[in-house]
């Protein structure tokens, strides 16, 4: 079963404020036709150059744990930087 988007927000919440506490969600969408696949627009609230807002996707169909590990990841390599 897969996590519903009040779930994916709420949890997309929790890792980019654990990854970084200028980080915010601002939405969480499926894509076109309703797949499990979906996308998360973060904002670093602290940013100083283009780009401060950026999308992040993932599978929703995983677990809350895969699916937390997974966000996390893409937000690492989004922002290039480790875990402060």
């Amino acid at each position: 079963m897969s996590l519903t988007l009040d779930a994916v927000r709420r949890i997309a919440q929790d890792v980019a404020a654990t990854r970084n506490p200028n980080l915010s969600v601002l939405s969480a969408r499926t894509a076109e036709g309703g797949s499990d696949y979906i996308e998360v627009l973060v904002v670093d609230r602290a940013c100083d150059a283009e780009p401060c807002r950026f999308v992040v996707g993932a599978d929703r169909a995983l677990s809350e744990p895969e699916f937390r590990a997974a966000l996390d990841e893409h937000l690492q390599r989004q922002m290039g930087d480790p875990k402060r």
